[in-house]
Order: C-alpha cells, then structure tokens, then sequence
C-alpha cells in the first residue's frame, strides 16, 4: 500500500517506519531517515503550507517590509544536508539584484550519535546577495526553520500514533551527509 506523504510515495522507503504506536513519553528507538532527495521532493509542498499559498495558486510570494519587497520562488527551495548540518537553498527576487537569486541558510543539527534536541542553530545573516541578507534576513531565517520544522512534523506524524491516537511529533532532528533524520516521539500527556 502506497503511503504519501506530502505527495511524496514513501511506501518503499525502509528508513521510513509507519504504523508506530508509542504507549510512554519515550522517543521512538528507531530513526526516520529520509534521502535528501527524497526530502526536495517535499519541500516544495512544505514551503507552500508554511507561505500559506492555497493549491492551485502560483508558487510565487511577494514579501513586503516598508518600501522593499522580495519575490520568494517557494517552488525553488532546496535542502542539502551534511553530518550535524541542514542547508536551506531559497531563490528569491528583488529590484537590488540583477536577477534571481540563491539565498542559503545553515542550521547546526546535531546527529544520530550526537544529538541535539530540536535544536536548529544558524548565523545572524544568512548566505547570499548583500542587498538581500540586510533586509530580509531574520525573514528568510525564520522561512527556512518553519520549512524544516513543518517537514519534520509531517514526517513524524507519518510514522505512527501515541497511545491516544495522536499523531507523532518530532522528538529530535538531526542531520547526515545524505539524509534528514527525524527521532519521532508522543506527544506529552495533557492535564
């Protein structure tokens, strides 16, 4: 049986178990692992859910902040990924520069043997054109964390339920030279 996951078949996919079902506040024992360029075939669904762009529409934004404005290509984010370190690839747009841009942002992750939490550490300034980064830094910063904590719910919630039958959440993100690695874990009990 097929399973999609932000349109994305992951049915074939070993590193991906589903039908988990933790009784305890404990973490899974088993990491998702999902191939790099598996994940860039989600992303493009994650970045419209966190632009909040309807489906069918185009999967241009525009960012407004006073008078500037940036042109966010949501269809051209990319993630690399590295031991300990995710990279967020953004293509935007503005009059200051020439033409289309990449703008990269660095989370430090941490990794299966050396885990950090949800702990997504990056620069005050991202990568990219100057004109681009002294605006809208703290924006696209605060974009590409979204996107990888958006994808990395999705992906925990595919993966099975607490003993209530919610769904999952990320208990750990890490990161390796190939893959996004999610540790899923319940939810904490509600009074």
């Amino acid at each position: 049986m097929a399973q999609q996951v932000l349109g994305v078949d992951l049915s074939r996919l070993r590193t991906m178990p589903t039908g988990l079902r933790l009784t305890d506040r404990r973490a899974a024992s088993r990491w998702l692992a999902i191939p790099v360029a598996t994940v860039n075939r989600m992303v493009p669904a994650v970045t419209r859910l966190v632009a909040d762009l309807p489906t069918g529409t185009t999967p241009e934004v525009v960012w407004t902040s006073g008078s500037a404005e940036l042109l966010v290509h949501t269809d051209q984010v990319s993630i690399a990924a590295s031991a300990g370190v995710l990279q967020v690839a953004i293509t935007v747009e503005c009059d200051q520069v020439p033409e289309a841009a990449t703008v990269t942002v660095p989370f430090v992750t941490g990794t299966v043997d050396n885990p950090r939490g949800l702990f997504l550490a990056s620069f005050e300034r991202p990568a990219g054109p100057a004109p681009v980064v002294a605006v809208w830094a703290d924006a696209l910063i605060a974009f590409a964390w979204e996107s990888v904590i958006t994808l990395a719910t999705t992906l925990a919630a595919a993966a099975g339920q607490d003993a209530q039958g919610r769904a999952l959440v990320p208990g750990v993100i890490a990161a390796s030279r190939s893959a996004l690695q999610v540790l899923p874990m319940p939810r904490t009990a509600g009074r």
